[in-house]
């Protein structure tokens, strides 16, 4: 088979679709908003500040969850988890 075959039959193949951005869709009413089942939320970050990003997806009654706390600076918790991983190594041991 010929590689311009290939590309196009690969072509058919993949699912092409736009990417929102927030300024596309968070300003609508159903996703940001009364009654929007808290799909986008706003966090306070401390180098973005105050910020939209996406809620739980899934809504449970009795476990409800939520966001608590703005995504990690680029090492924020590196400590901990080396701190974490060490503990289960010596544990192994």
């Amino acid at each position: 088979m010929k590689p311009a075959r290939i590309v196009l039959l690969l072509a058919a193949l993949l699912f092409i679709c736009n990417i929102w951005g927030y300024d596309l869709w968070a300003p609508d009413e159903p996703f940001f908003g009364e009654g929007a089942r808290e799909m986008v939320v706003e966090v306070d970050h401390p180098a973005a500040g105050r910020h939209r990003t996406l809620g739980t997806p899934i809504k449970l009654s009795d476990t409800p969850g939520s966001v608590r706390r703005p995504a990690p600076m680029l090492g924020e918790h590196t400590e901990e988890i080396l701190a974490e991983l060490r503990l289960k190594d010596e544990a192994a041991d």
